[in-house]
């Protein structure tokens, strides 16, 4: 939090800025580092503080800055994080011009032993974006109460389906750090991976789905059937490197499966799902069909957790309905290369 606070407080144009520190229910040591960085600069700076009664989640806190600003751009920082260097909200606010509702740059992922670096086009994360407060007024985009994760790529989802005045920007402007072991990310040692990420995935898409179906089905489509994939493909991952959570991903990948089966075109899920087949058993397998007893029986029996990892990849890598997915997401450097195998 003090490095956060810092890369704020020393923004060359923090004078034209309103900071609104949203404290959800922090323990007394951060209550004291941000009261003494409210006391220090509250006669520099414009700065509010708001603390919520009880511990909401980042989608609740997020919304709660936006409803209580009176500014003409909103951009959002994690209390663990920081912005690059002193210049980098100049930066982005200066491609903010009249007909842009949102500016997004590239920020660093800044892990133990590595640095990734994400483009601009990179929507999964809220990081480096300026959003138009008028432009989210207007049409109601505002995050989901309670969402404990995802509630970033949720939000950048629907701001994306009412607006194509987005200007993609090569400055560097932030770093996501993931040096905290109290992170929502990391702690509860990868709980948040698959109690939350993945089946919140699933959730959201869902939601997504019968919110905006309607009006926007050829885009919902295709964010659904790809970020099904995405989760199917991480619960298959989790079962094979951490064997303490195989029957919890694999029941998140059993559901994942039925809801793309229960809301999505039938012929279009079987031509990605059911073109998986085993070593031994070299016929498809219609998995969706099966139940979550013999779902999980199935994996134990045909030893597929690691010995099938490398054919899975390759299906889902040569599948001709996702192969142009994964070759965009390598073309603009949405994800390191060898993440998918």
């Amino acid at each position: 939090l003090r490095r956060l606070l810092f890369s704020i407080g020393t923004q060359t144009m923090i004078d034209e800025c309103n900071i609104i520190l949203i404290d959800d229910c922090s323990d007394d040591e951060h209550k004291e580092i941000y009261n003494s960085f409210y006391n220090q600069f509250i006669k520099s700076f414009n700065i509010k503080i708001i603390t919520l009664e009880s511990n909401s989640g980042p989608a609740t806190a997020r919304q709660v800055g936006i409803d209580n600003s009176d500014s003409e751009f909103i951009i959002f920082a994690d209390s663990d994080d920081m912005f690059h260097y002193p210049n980098a909200i100049k930066v982005i606010h200066s491609f903010m011009k009249d007909d842009v509702d949102i500016v997004s740059s590239k920020f660093l992922e800044m892990c133990d032993t590595e640095t990734y670096v994400h483009d601009s086009n990179d929507n999964i994360w809220l990081f480096a974006k300026l959003f138009r407060r008028s432009f989210l007024q207007e049409h109601n985009i505002r995050f989901t109460e309670g969402r404990r994760a995802n509630e970033d790529s949720e939000f950048n989802f629907i701001a994306s389906l009412y607006t194509d005045r987005m200007v993609y920007i090569d400055d560097l402007t932030y770093e996501w750090r993931h040096d905290n072991c109290n992170s929502i990310v990391t702690h509860d040692n990868g709980l948040y991976s698959l109690d939350q990420s993945f089946i919140g995935m699933c959730q959201i898409t869902i939601d997504i789905n019968k919110r905006y179906g309607d009006e926007f089905r050829n885009e919902v489509d295709e964010l659904i059937i790809n970020r099904m994939v995405h989760a199917y493909y991480g619960c298959i991952v989790a079962s094979a490197v951490n064997p303490q959570f195989v029957e919890q991903s694999l029941y998140y990948a059993h559901k994942l499966y039925h809801c793309c089966w229960r809301d999505f075109d039938k012929e279009l899920v079987r031509k990605i799902f059911c073109g998986i087949s085993s070593h031994k058993y070299k016929a498809n397998i219609p998995i969706p069909y099966l139940s979550f007893p013999q779902f999980l029986e199935f994996f134990k029996e045909h030893e597929f957790y690691e010995k099938d990892i490398d054919e899975i990849q390759n299906k889902l890598w040569n599948n001709e309905v996702l192969k142009p997915m994964f070759d965009n997401n390598i073309k603009t450097g949405s994800v390191p290369q060898d993440y998918y195998g």
